[in-house]
């Protein structure tokens, strides 16, 4: 699990790097597209974003996927029959697994990840939700709200 999260997270960086050491500067763009660099230019900006949001989900549906993966063996390593043998939804795996462990954590993360994952993954920016209902999560003393058919868009790199 943690090497995984390890690439997760090394991807970022690289990511990052790439972004503010190579994409952000002009010498870049005039290296890749030399005597062309007139033509591209107007869209620099844009390939910019594209690459940052592009990456920003990225790095949120790795960190999902990980946990993921983790909290469905470790349900099934706990007990083998619950929750489907693991294969239930996400939401009921990390509950029930709270429940099993007696642990109290802040499944508020974990629903807030899990909606930015189902919106960015599934319905590429838009939240839609199988019950048609507005969402909202309180995190950190800030609330993120989910409306149904409205892109979200307040996941930041922060």
């Amino acid at each position: 699990m943690f090497g995984k999260f390890s690439g997760v997270l090394n991807s970022a960086v690289v990511s990052l790097y790439f972004l503010q050491n190579h994409l952000a500067t002009r010498k870049w763009w005039e290296e890749i597209h030399k005597e062309n660099l007139k033509i591209f230019e107007p869209s620099i900006p844009q390939t910019i974003a594209c690459f940052e949001g592009q990456n920003k989900t990225a790095f949120y549906l790795g960190v999902v996927a990980v946990a993921e993966s983790a909290y469905r063996i470790l349900t099934r390593s706990i007990d083998p029959t619950a929750c489907s043998g693991g294969d239930a939804a996400f939401a009921n795996i990390y509950i029930c697994l709270f429940n099993k462990t007696g642990q109290n954590s802040d499944k508020n993360i974990y629903d807030l990840l899990r909606y930015i994952r189902n919106t960015k993954l599934h319905s590429d920016g838009i939240f839609k939700p199988t019950n048609n209902k507005n969402a909202q999560v309180l995190y950190r003393g800030t609330k993120y709200e989910f409306f149904v058919r409205k892109p979200f868009e307040k996941a930041s790199w922060d």
